[in-house]
């Protein structure tokens, strides 16, 4: 962890462009199946090259999966004092910064991603930062005066959304609580200049860029609602009522209706893809989460029993190959598709520490990887 160099270089010109670099060079377009998809509950993993990026909150790492199979630890993202905390875990305190969100993005040649900021006078504040692949430099791109939960870099702009809470008293306790209000949505060019402040419908569940757009669903999975703002204008265009998003690529979207909660299991009804104008182009089985789709596949996670299987289909109909990690020994229960790099599909067990399997699109087979060997310094 030695040798990792700080810099700050806050708002001078958007990551876009690179610290030291001038506004104006080409806009970074961030391809759909490089964003995130659908799943409340795993560890989001981030594209590069043949392998994947994930942030470690709970051990505050940021680990590059060489080939989706070896881990190798980049660099903590805990840092007290200007060191990585296992340098300094036991020095008196002038600051320390953490990753405060494990929503990141691989950016050009860099990792972007959130932290929190406290000193030792109280004050406090989040910055979006950008760490160098290798994780020898480590960079603040922009201090934030709100609390931020995600964020997207897409073709020329930075959005971020605000958590916004409200204090109110529990009628049944008669305490202060503090409770989640509608988010803001706050959008900047790639001068670092905020163009547009949007008041959001609801809380976020899912946000996505697709080409000139950002969509966003809601975070309730027992009702539902579908949005998108034009970025150049802040423009909020309502799309659906009653569905809920999953993945959008190319004005094609999937999208299913929320089923409520049956014998203690959410219901996914209705699951399709339906082009700009809503035509139906592709459905699936109720209870199956259409999570990801290009121009020649659609991959499916198949809830219908209680190992979970995952589907890959032609957009003509055909089942192409079904995958049961059961069959490879993963241990039941795991999550959804975490992402589709290159020919593996990586999925993520329901366990802690969050751990993460691979499996083959040209066999079926599937493995879990292994977490990289580190002990937190306060454990």
């Amino acid at each position: 962890m030695k040798g990792i160099k700080i810099k700050c270089c806050i708002a001078a010109a958007l990551l876009m462009t690179g610290c030291g670099q001038t506004a104006g060079t080409q806009k970074y377009r961030l391809r759909p199946m490089d964003q995130m998809s659908f799943s409340w509950s795993i560890n989001p993993v981030y594209p590069y090259q043949d392998g994947f990026f994930t942030i470690d909150i709970a051990q505050s790492l940021l680990v590059y999966y060489e080939h989706c199979e070896t881990p190798v630890l980049v660099t903590e993202v805990f840092f007290r004092n200007d060191k990585p905390l296992s340098e300094a875990a036991h020095e008196e305190l002038r600051y320390q910064e953490y990753g405060s969100s494990p929503f990141a993005y691989v950016y050009g040649d860099q990792v972007l991603y959130l932290s929190q900021y406290a000193n030792a006078d109280g004050e406090s504040h989040f910055n979006l930062n950008a760490v160098s692949l290798d994780g020898k430099t480590r960079t603040t791109i922009r201090k934030l005066d709100y609390e931020p939960l995600y964020f997207i870099m897409h073709d020329g702009i930075l959005a971020i959304d605000e958590a916004v809470y409200e204090i109110k008293e529990n009628e049944g306790t008669g305490t202060m609580v503090q409770a989640m209000q509608p988010n803001i949505l706050h959008i900047y060019d790639e001068s670092g200049k905020e163009i547009n402040t949007v008041q959001l419908a609801g809380q976020i569940g899912r946000m996505q860029a697709d080409g000139n757009y950002i969509y966003y669903t809601e975070m309730d999975r027992s009702s539902g609602w579908i949005r998108r703002i034009i970025t150049e204008t802040g423009e909020v265009e309502e799309l659906r009522e009653g569905d809920n998003m999953v993945f959008v690529n190319q004005g094609r979207m999937s999208l299913y209706t929320p089923g409520g909660l049956v014998d203690g299991r959410f219901r996914y009804l209705n699951s399709r893809i339906e082009d700009e104008k809503g035509e139906i182009l592709f459905e699936a089985e109720d209870d199956c989460i259409i999570e990801y789709f290009d121009d020649g596949h659609i991959f499916i996670a198949d809830l219908r029993e209680n190992n979970q299987k995952y589907l890959v289909y032609d957009w003509e109909g055909n089942l192409l190959m079904t995958i049961d990690p059961l069959q490879s020994g993963i241990p039941a229960p795991y999550e959804g598709i975490v992402r589709i790099i290159g020919d593996q599909l990586i999925g993520q067990l329901n366990s802690q520490p969050t751990q993460f399997f691979a499996c083959s699109l040209s066999d079926g087979g599937c493995r879990v990887l292994e977490n990289p060997e580190y002990h937190f310094p306060y454990q």
